[in-house]
């Protein structure tokens, strides 16, 4: 999985695009990118395809998008290097090199981004606490956390026993077995745990300045589909299943971004140190 990332981080560029509202703007101009959207993430394509299945849905019956999820890291680089695609939901901390090329940031959640982290019933905690101690983590998600706690906790990352876990519901699994005295987990992830589950741990939210979704344009879209595709996606919560997903993984709705390229890339990077950050 580290591979992935450090071929991601270190070739050039990607791209995408969203649209059933088609009939207000001409959609097919060659000198533009692809009429469709890309998904860049670690996680395996089927399971990228269920958990975003609403929003996939939505792109592509309601805006009339083709949905791009790559298999394998060979796919991956060359869907990456070639930029073809309008938009593209890029999955965090892979914004940065795309903003670094120019993407253009358009909509993003509501609500942040937060971890859980969780341990035993009984046990309560900091996050201070995690200094030596074994914790239960899946790697594929060990990008997404690092910022985070290094930046509620400088220095703390690098002082965890990290037992790797293969999904992510299974820190809690790695924690009530006694595999590690503290599991982490994305918020989302916690929200979808059993409730039987759930009563045998203590947790505590470390929440961060990101959203947990972040849409980019592809930086020669025109500024007139621009505006359509950004419309389009900060309505998806007046549909109903799209709202329900929203909902119960508390994303809130999907709010426009009204900074620049550079503004955003400067506002993550002045919160998070992306240099103690990258894949090894």
């Amino acid at each position: 999985m580290q591979r992935f990332w450090i071929l991601l981080l270190f070739l050039s560029t990607a791209a995408f695009a969203s649209n059933d509202l088609s009939s207000t703007v001409d959609l097919k101009s060659e000198s533009e990118p692809e009429h469709s959207l890309i998904v860049y993430t670690p996680f395996p394509p089927d399971f990228t395809y269920q958990f975003l299945k609403p929003l996939i849905e939505f792109i592509e019956q309601k805006m009339g998008l083709n949905v791009i999820i790559p298999r394998g890291e060979c796919e991956v680089a060359e869907r990456f290097n070639a930029s073809k695609e309008a938009l593209v939901l890029p999955i965090f901390p892979m914004w940065r090199p795309l903003l670094e090329k120019n993407y253009v940031p358009l909509v993003e959640t509501a609500n942040p981004f937060s971890v859980t982290v969780i341990s035993k019933r009984g046990n309560t905690f900091t996050l201070q606490d995690l200094h030596g101690q074994r914790v239960a983590i899946d790697p594929s998600f060990s990008e997404h956390y690092q910022p985070v706690f290094e930046h509620k906790a400088d220095g703390i990352w690098s002082t965890m026993n990290i037992v790797d876990v293969v999904a992510p519901n299974y820190s809690h699994l790695s924690v009530l077995n006694g595999e590690a005295e503290y599991g982490v987990l994305a918020r989302t992830v916690w929200n979808l745990t059993a409730p039987s589950i759930k009563e045998k741990l203590n947790a505590i939210e470390v929440s961060a300045k990101l959203p947990v979704i972040l849409i980019m344009s592809h930086p020669q879209l025109s500024d007139n589909k621009k505006k359509h595709y950004q419309q389009a996606l900060i309505t998806m919560h007046e549909h109903i299943e799209q709202k329900q997903w929203l909902e119960k993984l508390d994303f809130g709705q999907f709010i426009p971004v009204n900074l620049t390229t550079a503004d955003y890339l400067n506002g993550i990077q002045t919160e998070y140190n992306f240099k103690n950050c990258q894949s090894k």
